[in-house]
Order: structure tokens, then sequence, then C-alpha cells
């Protein structure tokens, strides 16, 4: 009867993760589409991009009559600085509830990924500088639901599997690919903080909402090292959550993906934001360096 159960909730929790991949997929669409449909680039636009929504929020009123009342809702922009720090602690609580696995992998990625909250609830609360920044209450809904869903997306592979790990699977092809993981993600979050305190101090001993080129590190190749450093944190969390050498039971293909669809829909999310940001640096910076790229270095 236990079996049962167990092969039963098996199951259950099969067809919840076969969910998340699709979730994600809807996510990096619509963040595309952020771009050129304007509705959607009102409720996108946060931070330093807001101030370029007026000719946005001009937008004829027809396409949406309908929903306009939930519109104006969702459009309401909040303190950024006040209630950013809510999607960390939303995320370190989830990630509490659901921090339950018995693969070495698991628990190397939950441990991890409790450091990258706790550092940004941190640097939410102590590093960055009090301003008008704003957020929509759509994005600060979305902000909420994506670190609701990334620990399920850590766990994911676990509980479609009926036995446990088998540790002595470990061989070296794997122990390697998780010390590069492991580099990855640790020196990704060190010079991400790096880029964050020198934006921090962009604002320091200023009051006005001013914003000044930033400069240094990484600044002199990108606009957006922070965005890119962030994303080398979830391509270090693909890696450990897709090593198949921790299984004892090959993944099925459909939970393989839920991690690599989490990190296609942070890249697209991160490069939409970057190129908003730096059009706005170019537009409203004095003599902002041509050569430096939007978000990958030499790149892009």
């Amino acid at each position: 009867a236990s079996c049962g159960i167990m092969q039963s909730e098996c199951r259950m929790a099969k067809h919840v993760f076969q969910i998340l991949p699709c979730v994600y997929h809807i996510l990096s669409f619509t963040a595309i589409l952020s771009l050129q449909v304007p509705p959607l680039t009102l409720l996108a636009c946060h931070g330093k991009t807001a101030s370029n929504v007026s000719a946005v929020q001009t937008y004829g009123n027809a396409p949406l009559q309908r929903g306009q009342f939930l519109f104006r809702i969702l459009s309401y922009r909040i303190n950024k600085h006040r209630f950013f720090g809510h999607f960390y602690i939303t995320g370190m609580i989830f990630s509490l509830l659901f921090c339950s696995s018995q693969n070495m992998s698991k628990i190397v990625s939950f441990a991890l990924l409790y450091v990258h909250l706790c550092r940004r609830l941190y640097e939410s609360w102590f590093v960055n500088r009090p301003s008008r920044s704003t957020i929509t209450l759509a994005g600060y809904i979305l902000g909420n639901i994506h670190y609701i869903l990334l620990p399920l997306v850590f766990i994911s592979s676990d509980k479609i599997m009926v036995h446990h790990a088998d540790f002595n699977s470990l061989n070296r092809h794997s122990i390697g690919w998780t010390g590069v993981a492991v580099a990855t993600n640790v020196a990704s979050q060190y010079y991400q903080h790096m880029h964050h305190v020198i934006l921090a101090n962009l604002r320091k001993g200023t009051t006005n909402e001013l914003h000044t080129m930033p400069s240094g590190a990484l600044f002199e190749f990108v606009s957006c090292p922070h965005y890119f450093l962030e994303m080398w944190i979830y391509v270090s969390f693909f890696i450990l959550l897709s090593l198949p050498d921790f299984y004892p039971l090959q993944p099925t293909k459909v939970m393989r993906s839920a991690p690599l669809a989490l990190t296609i829909w942070v890249a697209v999310n991160l490069s939409v934001s970057a190129h908003k940001t730096h059009l706005w640096y170019i537009r409203n910076i004095v003599n902002y360096p041509r050569r430096r790229m939007k978000l990958i270095p030499f790149f892009w």
C-alpha cells in the first residue's frame, strides 16, 4: 500500500513539474514581447528605465478597454527599494520548505542558492541606496512567482524517482563538473556583489535621483555586468541540476528541461533588461562610450 501511495505521489509530482518548463517558456516569450507591445513595456519597466515610459503611457485605451481596470492595478507603481527585498525573503522561505533532497548535487545547489538569496537580501537592505525608483505591481508579483517556483526546479528530478540516490555513482567526470559549477557560482556571486557596490557608490553622499556613468571592472566593457554575472550564476545551477551521474535512474527528458527552461528564462529576461538599460545610458548620459556592449563583453 505504501509503495502504491509513493508511486501515486510520484506520478502527481511528475505532472506538476511538467508544467514548469511551459511556464518558463511563456515567461521568456512574454519578456521578448515587452520590447514591442506597449502595455507589456509599461508593466515591465522598472528602476531608471521607468522614466522612459511616458510615450508608452499615451498608448491608446481602445485595446485596453475591457481589461483597463485590471491593467491599471497591475501598472500601479511601488517603491523598488522598499519592496525588492521581498523577492529574496520569499525565495528563502520556499527554499527551506522544499530543501529535503538526499541527492548530493541538490544539497550543494540549495546551499549555493541560499547563499545567493541571503547575499541579495543583504544588498537590497544595506548596499543599495534609497531612491524613488519604482517597480510595477505586475513586476512585483512576477518576481515573487519566480522565487516561489525556483526551489521547485531544484527538487523536480528528485520527486519522480522512487529510489534514493546512490552516492557510489559519483565519478571523476561528475565531480569535475560539480567543481566547475561551484567555482563558477562562487566567483560570479563575488563579482556580482562587487559590481552592485560600484552602482551603489554612484549615489553615495547624494539624495538626488541623478544617474551617473558607472565605471571600473566589467563596466568598462558592458553596461550591465551584474546581469551578465547573474546569468552565470544560473548557468552553474543548470550544470549542478543536470549532472546525470548523480542519479541511479536517468531523469526524464521533461525533468531535465526544467533547469534548462529556467536558465533560458533568466537569460532572456536579463537580456531584455540589459537592452533597455543600455539604451537609457546612451540617451541620458553625454559621451557614453559607444564601445561598451550591452551584456556580453566583446559580443553584444
